[in-house]
């Protein structure tokens, strides 16, 4: 700056001002053009149509893969219902070759019995099999089956832990699985099964004096001591622990008597009767005394008392294994119930399902029926999206649910007021699903009609 800058002419304020603030006005006219709320729906729009199209893409190519794998190994013969599903979402599925997806279809069977993945395999071996097959199952290997099924619309009311099921109409095997992966591998076991069966039969017939001896054996069956070795006898009580317990009281009362009797005779001598508010002391010796007592006690039991009720099975004690069912025989149902809180989905849950239905496979192809009942405890503390995945991983591994509301005895929270009961967690919520179960069971069992929400 110079001294000529002090003769300047000032500049208009009002021009400066209007000049700055243009600018301004210009980027306000613009960001209301394009306010930040449409900006945000239309890139979750793009987001949300992108994921779309990747997951899409993503379940194209592993449908195209399998499929090629199958072809590759000569399980697709080209067939009517011949070919590959994926479930890639909530009620939407791809299949491989498209001509799949046609009604009262392979697809559409796959579609009711919601499974994860599903592959046909048609082979000459298994189209033999088929063939000259009327049962209602095939041995694969030991005492493990497959289901036969009539036709391709009975797969939707199939064992489904079985994993497998043959169609005899159309002379070929349907593969399920809950991982995509582990289809191919799933059928290279089931082939490799029933190989091994029939070449078993082949070396019994070619080398039976091998395996046979000359000589022949008589063994006498008394048919009526093996049924009444198959039905169990009632189980007696054992009353060893009430004994244990009477005589310690007993042992009790008799030292603690003493001592009153000890009281008593001194008082006699000197006529005080002060010692007798040492007997305030008697409750917390006896609360003291009676372990001591129960252990001495114990001991002498454990040392000459009897031994059998640990031998044999008693009321509250097993201990001979049960007796396996005779082969043919029915398998009974079991419901396996699983308590839930706060553990994760993917981390506990899930892989807690997984091998639950690994047993469950091997105990169907045996004969046996079995389901999944979840009792989940921590739903009420998760979020929505959290809940929401819980709920539909059961739904797609077909897994019933109840879920306990959460405590409020005020209803506050809710319609009308709720008690959580019971003082151990865990066993109130087994508890509380199974009442719910029961009364379920009671409505259905009723002749009343069902009301229209109901499905």
């Amino acid at each position: 700056m110079g001294l000529k800058s002090y003769f300047r002419k000032p500049v208009d304020k009002q021009v400066e001002a209007t000049n700055i603030v243009q600018p301004t006005v210009d980027a306000l006219t613009l960001q209301t053009l394009t306010s930040p709320s449409s900006a945000r729906h239309e890139s979750a729009d793009f987001q949300s149509g992108a994921m779309q199209r990747l997951n899409d893409t993503k379940y194209g190519i592993m449908v195209n893969h399998i499929w090629s794998q199958q072809s590759q190994l000569l399980w697709y013969a080209g067939g009517e219902d011949e070919g590959v599903v994926i479930k890639s979402g909530r009620d939407q599925f791809v299949c491989c070759p498209p001509d799949l997806e046609r009604p009262g279809g392979f697809f559409e069977a796959i579609k009711a019995l919601n499974v994860k993945s599903a592959m046909t395999v048609n082979t000459r071996v298994i189209s033999i099999l088929l063939a000259n097959n009327d049962g209602v199952s095939i041995p694969i290997r030991d005492d493990l089956r497959i289901q036969v099924l009539p036709d391709i619309s009975h797969l939707s009311r199939c064992a489904k832990h079985q994993f497998a099921a043959f169609i005899a109409d159309r002379g070929i095997l349907v593969v399920w699985d809950d991982k995509p992966e582990n289809l191919v591998r799933r059928v290279d076991i089931i082939e490799k099964g029933l190989m091994a069966m029939i070449w078993s039969f082949d070396v019994e017939e070619d080398y039976p004096e091998k395996e046979k001896s000359s000589g022949v054996s008589i063994h006498e069956v008394d048919t009526i001591a093996s049924e009444e070795g198959s039905t169990e006898k009632p189980r007696r009580l054992v009353l060893l622990h009430s004994i244990t317990t009477g005589l310690t009281l007993c042992l009790m009362i008799v030292t603690l008597g003493a001592g009153i009797r000890k009281l008593v005779v001194e008082i006699q001598w000197d006529h005080s009767y002060t010692r007798l508010a040492l007997l305030a002391t008697l409750p917390p010796i006896m609360w003291v005394a009676f372990f001591f007592f129960q252990a001495l006690i114990g001991n002498l039991f454990q040392i000459f008392g009897p031994i059998s009720q640990v031998q044999n099975n008693t009321k509250y004690y097993s201990r001979p294994p049960p007796k396996r069912l005779p082969a043919g025989s029915s398998l009974p149902h079991v419901t396996i119930q699983c308590p839930v809180y706060k553990e994760g989905l993917d981390t506990v849950i899930a892989l807690t399902v997984y091998s639950i239905k690994a047993a469950i496979s091997t105990y169907e192809m045996q004969g046996g029926i079995a389901n999944i009942f979840i009792n989940d405890d921590g739903m009420q503390l998760l979020s929505i999206e959290e809940a929401r995945a819980r709920q539909d991983f059961y739904e797609e591994h077909s897994i019933g649910w109840v879920a306990r509301p959460r405590h409020d005895p005020k209803g506050e929270h809710g319609p009308k007021p709720f008690i959580r009961r019971g003082k151990f967690k865990k066993a109130s919520n087994m508890n509380y699903a199974l009442s719910v179960s029961n009364r379920i069971e009671e409505k259905m069992a009723s002749p009343d009609p069902r009301p229209r929400y109901w499905t």
